[in-house]
């Protein structure tokens, strides 16, 4: 009597489910390009890593963000401009153009008696070397 049945999956080939997690694919991704389920692609991984797919996800995801690391890396120290570039303004901080220097003072919030306002105070912002001070006051609030 033949067996009855689903037939079997076969496991997939799991230095290319590891590669495709490195790049970042999903699970989903990676079930349909297997062609299985999201949940016989998480059994199949439980049974053979002995880890749920997040689990092993991050540990690769770790491993292709370090490769890539080392290619901007080597790109940069083998004098890609553009690479060194990316990285001095991105792990450096440095900028093309030193930004405006903006201060802004403190709002002292104060009634003025007799006067029925809300003084919302001074501020005082700077930009370069020129000072500018506003007075913001709200006369919708009148108290006596």
């Amino acid at each position: 009597m033949a067996k009855m049945g689903r037939p079997k999956i076969p496991d997939p080939d799991w230095a290319a489910v590891e590669k495709m997690i490195a790049v970042q694919n999903t699970q989903e991704d990676i079930a349909y390009i297997l062609g299985m389920s999201v949940d016989t692609l998480s059994r199949k991984m439980v049974a053979k890593y002995g880890v749920t797919f997040a689990e092993l996800y991050k540990q690769k995801k770790a491993w292709g963000k370090d490769k890539i690391r080392k290619a901007m890396w080597n790109a940069a120290i083998n004098g890609s401009v553009p690479m060194l570039i990316w990285l001095s303004k991105n792990w450096l901080g440095m900028r093309d153009q030193p930004e405006d220097v903006v201060t802004v003072k403190p709002t002292i919030i104060k009634l003025i008696e007799g006067k029925g306002e809300i003084e919302l105070g001074t501020t005082e912002v700077k930009l370069d070397e020129q000072t500018e001070t506003k007075k913001v006051k709200k006369n919708d609030n009148k108290h006596k």
